[in-house]
């Protein structure tokens, strides 16, 4: 009990320390309308989406996540229910963890050390696919995937390697949590933990942005490119007055 309390202080020293400098960072990071939608449009429309390529995907319904690993308790738990909160709270999705073994799950986060990566290949619905080989066999510390129909995401998987906690744990937690969501990252992005080259270690105000604007119910599921473009810059507008 004691060593649970200790980890959850220290965990909440890490999100405080990572909130305030956070949000030293953003500030004065406001960007204008047509270029704040133009950035939100390469992270959304991706034409990597399968069949919702060049359109808005994004969860439509309850998102029950469950969390894989036996190195999973004390601050990566911590750490990672306070991001799913986040979420939550950002898109105004009903997000919550579902029961031990239950068929609900529909947002696994695998948090494995190397022998639970091992033990794993024998799950062929898992390792057979080429995420999870990428983030097994080579040099990645997280990777995601999601499936889709043509407007709304149907399922998520999340690896994060489990060997030590790290800064790059921490931005493991916090950016691919996210881009479950329904977002990419792209290289000339910049202020932003989706950013390709420089990214930032956690989400700022405009990473938070994008995810309010995204899951706004005025920005629905399924619409192409320009009607995207109008209903973002309608409600960024809305957000800057």
């Amino acid at each position: 009990m004691i060593l649970r309390g200790q980890c959850i202080l220290l965990a909440a020293c890490v999100l405080l320390f990572v909130t305030v400098a956070a949000s030293a960072l953003s500030q004065n990071s406001r960007v204008d309308a047509d270029e704040f939608t133009a950035e939100l449009i390469s992270l959304a429309l991706d034409p990597n989406f399968g069949p919702a390529q060049n359109r808005v995907v994004k969860w439509t319904g309850s998102l029950r996540y469950g969390i894989h690993g036996k190195h999973v308790d004390g601050i990566a738990r911590v750490l990672i229910e306070d991001q799913m909160h986040t979420l939550r709270e950002l898109t105004g999705l009903d997000i919550a963890e579902a029961e031990p073994a239950s068929t609900s799950e529909n947002f696994s986060i695998f948090f494995m050390i190397a022998s639970e990566r091992n033990a794993l290949r024998s799950d062929k619905s898992i390792s057979s696919t080429t995420t999870f080989n990428e983030w097994d066999l080579k040099q990645q510390p997280c990777a995601y995937e999601i499936s889709t129909d043509h407007s709304s995401i149907q399922q998520a998987t999340v690896y994060i390697k489990a060997e030590a906690i790290t800064p790059i744990t921490l931005n493991c937690i916090q950016e691919y949590l996210s881009r479950a969501m329904g977002i990419v990252n792209r290289p000339s992005l910049s202020d932003s933990v989706f950013a390709l080259e420089h990214p930032r270690w956690m989400m700022t105000e405009k990473d938070k942005l994008f995810l309010r604007v995204l899951y706004s119910p005025k920005l629905q599921a399924g619409v192409d490119v320009e009607q995207a473009r109008r209903t973002i810059k309608s409600i960024y507008d809305e957000t800057a007055q």
